[in-house]
């Protein structure tokens, strides 16, 4: 288990690998880990997210068992989209 100050939010999975991955600069935490091993086991943060890119160890469908960040990618992405589309002048929906 994990919460997410970006979104305010906890996300559940599971994972079980014997990697270590450190982040680097100008990424953040996909969540702080409250329960399990994370990232390397040592600072307490699992996954990744870096401008709209996120990653996760978390094995399983971590988007269907954590569909309020599934809404947040998908809102994000129409977000990103409408501002090409005024750029480019063109009519978004809504």
């Amino acid at each position: 288990m994990i919460e997410n100050e970006r979104f305010g939010q906890t996300y559940y999975g599971y994972e079980n690998h014997n990697g270590r991955t450190f982040l680097g600069e100008n990424t953040q935490a996909l969540g702080k880990v409250v329960t399990g091993f994370g990232n390397n086991g040592e600072d307490q943060t699992e996954g990744v997210m870096y401008k709209n890119t996120f990653g996760s160890y978390f094995h399983g469908p971590l988007l269907v068992r954590n569909d309020q960040l599934t809404k947040e990618i998908v809102a994000l992405a129409i977000q990103n989209m409408d501002a090409r589309l005024a750029k480019e002048n063109l009519p978004t929906e809504g």
